[in-house]
C-alpha cells in the first residue's frame, strides 16, 4: 500500500469502504447470514488483515 496521510472521518470512511468492498465479494454466498467484512489495523493505522464472511456455515470475519 502506498504511503499517504488521511485522518479523521476520511480515514474511517476509507477503512469502512475496504470492509464493505470485501463483504460485497461474498454477497450472495452468505445467505441466510449477512455479508460482513472486517479490516484489522495496528495502532498506527497499518492494515494487518482484510477478511469477510465467505460462505454460510463457515467462520465469520
Amino acid at each position: 500500500m502506498s504511503n499517504f496521510k488521511i485522518q479523521g472521518r476520511q480515514m474511517k470512511e476509507f477503512y469502512m469502504n475496504l470492509a464493505l468492498n470485501e463483504a460485497w465479494k461474498y454477497q450472495f454466498l452468505t445467505y441466510p447470514n449477512p455479508a460482513v467484512g472486517c479490516v484489522i489495523l495496528d495502532k498506527n493505522g497499518k492494515i494487518l488483515a482484510i477478511k469477510a464472511h465467505e460462505k454460510a456455515g463457515l467462520a465469520h470475519a
